[in-house]
């Protein structure tokens, strides 16, 4: 039965198709990019304490859900982050076929085509599928949930709402951002044909109101759970507040910027054509519907954002814009029905694939503020040139017993994401003082350190009261230089 039969259906072989164009893509740029983007590879480090130390809260600053998963790879003997990148991206791809569900259910089999092309393809959601941050899981796990949600109250069936509320509870324990969906979805039963996709009848309004009561456990948990431990039942989004107050990059985001910043996140990730198309179409959903609950989650989403970054609560980064970006597209049903329509499907496909092409090439020219805008959402995230010249010139020496990474580099989350790929993550030093590299010297009889050329000059004073210790520049770069002892 095709799609005119079927209008609110997607074939499963269309499905296939879609996954594995995703996960294709995915694992291509997986393996020419490096992971690096905001806090990957610190989120690695916490999934590994997690089972090094057995702590099933590796830290207080996020919530668990995502660590948990990210350590299943390093439980099963699978060492390094490749895997922990790998099951980031077959959970990236996984949200295309879930999206092409749901936007069929709402809408239609063709809007479902293109926009889950739209969504394959899109440089954005691929950037944030192969590196180890917690986007692509709650963008699955809330595409997956609404799915759920839909079917269920569409037409019951207890396999949806088992794999819907267990998606729910799964994003929630992800990122706050989810807490917000459940209490949208509860919005849209209570709200009835004004808000859903549908007249809700006495059952459907039933099953709607006990989804999302399943749905919102682990966040009712969790606020419990903070309250007795803290005293402060949102104690993670208090300290949150607090790290992005003191953010440099919150600092800097004010103004017209901080207004400007997430459409032009979107449009950049999108193109013209798609970004425009899909704000229309959204907005088209909102007013006229069907699937206003789905323009609507955009639009309230977005508008939070905005309060959120008045309110010192988030700063502005091209990754938060990726659950915006996934809430756009299963919103815009409406921009997609005549994309996925007969021949226009090869259109779609070729705008889609042409789009990321111009963004990865942008990136990587020499153009200025135009490849430096656009390399945060490139689709293959690297590492700055010389921290990996840095790192491969480490790696074609004899394997030290220590390499310390000293002030003056920066971050330090780049220079452990190289480093991980060939060098145990127990012999890495951080050293901050002068006092931290006189241990590290003491307490080995060679190794390597890195420090930054504005920097390099105390290097020869911080050893001074140990004579008989020579620490000699053995690498020298515009930036970074490599001593060792």
């Amino acid at each position: 039965m095709d799609d005119e039969a079927r209008p609110h259906e997607i074939d499963r072989r269309s499905l296939w198709g879609l996954f594995a164009l995703a996960l294709g893509v995915r694992l291509f740029f997986l393996f020419i990019s490096d992971n690096e983007d905001g806090d990957a590879f610190a989120r690695i480090q916490l999934s590994r304490t997690a089972v090094d130390e057995g702590r099933w809260l590796p830290t207080e600053v996020w919530l668990p859900v995502h660590f948990w998963i990210l350590s299943i790879p390093y439980a099963l003997g699978l060492h390094g982050q490749t895997w922990a990148r790998c099951l980031t991206a077959l959970v990236g791809a996984g949200t295309v076929p879930f999206a092409g569900c749901l936007i069929a259910r709402v809408f239609n089999g063709k809007a479902a085509l293109a926009g889950a092309l739209i969504l394959a393809l899109n440089p954005l959601h691929i950037r944030y599928s192969v590196v180890t941050v917690s986007e692509a899981f709650l963008g699955f796990f809330v595409v997956v949930g609404l799915w759920g949600f839909t079917e269920w109250v569409s037409h019951g069936g207890f396999r949806y709402v088992m794999l819907g509320t267990l998606a729910m509870n799964l994003a929630c324990g992800n990122r706050m951002e989810a807490w917000l969906v459940v209490a949208i979805c509860l919005g849209v039963v209570l709200g009835g044909p004004h808000l859903a996709w549908k007249e809700f009848g006495p059952d459907e309004r039933k099953r709607g109101i006990a989804f999302c009561a399943l749905s919102s456990l682990f966040a009712c948990g969790w606020m419990m759970f903070s309250y007795v431990g803290y005293g402060d039942a949102l104690h993670i989004a208090t300290l949150n507040t607090g790290r992005v107050e003191a953010d440099p990059v919150y600092q800097r985001s004010i103004g017209w910027y901080t207004l400007a910043f997430w459409p032009a996140v979107l449009f950049a990730s999108l193109g013209p054509r798609a970004f425009l198309g899909s704000f229309h179409g959204a907005t088209r959903a909102a007013v006229r519907g069907p699937g206003r609950f789905l323009s609507l989650l955009f639009f309230g989403c977005l508008a939070v954002y905005y309060v959120q970054n008045v309110r010192s609560g988030m700063i502005t980064d091209a990754r938060y814009a990726v659950f915006l970006l996934i809430l756009l597209v299963i919103g815009a049903g409406p921009a997609w029905e005549r994309l996925g329509d007969g021949a226009r499907q090869v259109r779609c496909l070729g705008l889609a694939a042409a789009w990321l092409v111009t963004v990865w090439i942008l990136a990587i020219l020499p153009l200025g503020i135009l490849s430096a805008k656009m390399n945060s959402v490139s689709p293959c995230p690297r590492i700055k040139a010389e921290i990996r010249e840095v790192d491969g010139w480490l790696r074609s020496q004899p394997r030290p017993p220590v390499v310390a990474l000293g002030p003056g580099l920066g971050r330090y989350g780049p220079w452990y994401s190289l480093l991980d790929d060939w060098y145990p993550e127990n012999r890495v030093m951080v050293v901050k003082s002068e006092e931290a590299l006189v241990r590290a010297v003491q307490s080995h009889e060679s190794g390597y350190v890195v420090l930054g050329k504005e920097k390099s000059s105390d290097a020869a004073l911080w050893l001074q009261h140990l004579p008989s210790v020579t620490l000699l520049r053995v690498h020298s770069g515009p930036e970074f230089e490599a001593y060792r002892w």
